[in-house]
């Protein structure tokens, strides 16, 4: 979509100056580029010297960088006209130019011009929050004008005999479409951090059993309890303390806890699966 308004913006400039000579093309796209150039290297720098005393918030801040790229384009439009009118005093028409060049020439420049125009205007507005309410690809929209505007940074510091710079390849990059805040990420982000402190601040023992709810594995797509160790400082009752084998649960072959006496009648044996009472020490 980006392509296609700034080859609309070149045909449209074509043809609107038709009737214009050369000269006068060739005057205000040289104007326009200078202009341009200069408001998007020089908006960065001023933006930086405002944003102390104004502080404004996010949105405000993006309306605030493209505002003053645009402030900037024009003031110095009108000082580069009234600069030429000062400096070229000479008539044109002393110098002739056969028609069919002059015709053409004019509509050429005059093309370029409304390309450049359009991509500085793109980049302008795709900067804005309003972009995102927009029926159209700001993306698209923002990569349209920054490459033609890094197309005509590199051809006035090719003509200038001068490279382009980390700083400027830098202030191009950032001509990218407006992002608005996902506050919802980053209040869940905040609750999640919150969870964590709190979880930190409870004692060892309550934290350990919170995590180790957690602590689980998988074997054959089956949850089972993890081989590790049990959490330190935590003590499971005797009836939570159970062991597999060949799939049945069974009592664990762990002796008595200490310090418990258990009554006669409940020291028993099973042999071949009878119960008897055991001999007395």
């Amino acid at each position: 979509m980006g392509t296609l308004i700034i080859l609309a913006a070149a045909i449209l400039g074509g043809l609107a100056c038709a009737k214009q000579t050369l000269y006068q093309s060739w005057i205000f796209l040289v104007n326009l580029v200078f202009s341009v150039y200069l408001a998007v290297m020089l908006a960065p720098l001023i933006h930086e010297l405002l944003l102390p005393s104004l502080n404004p918030g996010k949105e405000m801040d993006a309306y605030l960088l493209s505002g003053t790229m645009l402030a900037l384009f024009l003031i110095l439009m009108i000082a580069f006209y009234k600069i030429t009118d000062a400096v070229i005093t000479i008539d044109f028409d002393d110098y002739p130019i056969p028609a069919p060049v002059n015709k053409i020439g004019a509509m050429v420049f005059a093309a370029f011009s409304g390309a450049v125009l359009a991509a500085f205007l793109l980049a302008c507005v795709s900067l804005m929050p309003l972009v995102q309410y927009l029926p159209l690809d700001r993306v698209a929209l923002a990569d349209s004008g920054r490459n033609m505007l890094s197309a005509m940074v590199h051809t006035v510091n090719v003509f200038s005999l001068q490279g382009t710079s980390e700083e400027a390849a830098k202030t191009l990059n950032s001509l990218t479409a407006y992002q608005p805040s996902l506050s919802s990420n980053s209040g869940a982000e905040k609750k999640t951090e919150s969870v964590q402190e709190d979880i930190a601040a409870l004692p060892e023992t309550v934290a350990d059993k919170i995590v180790g709810k957690k602590r689980q594995e998988k074997i054959d797509g089956k949850v089972v309890e993890p081989a590790g160790p049990q959490p330190s400082k935590v003590r499971l009752r005797r009836t939570e303390q159970i062991e597999k084998i060949d799939g049945k649960v069974v009592e664990p072959a762990e002796p008595q806890p200490s310090k418990v006496r258990v009554r006669r009648t409940e020291q028993i044996e099973k042999i071949d699966g009878k119960a008897v009472n055991t001999a007395e020490e």
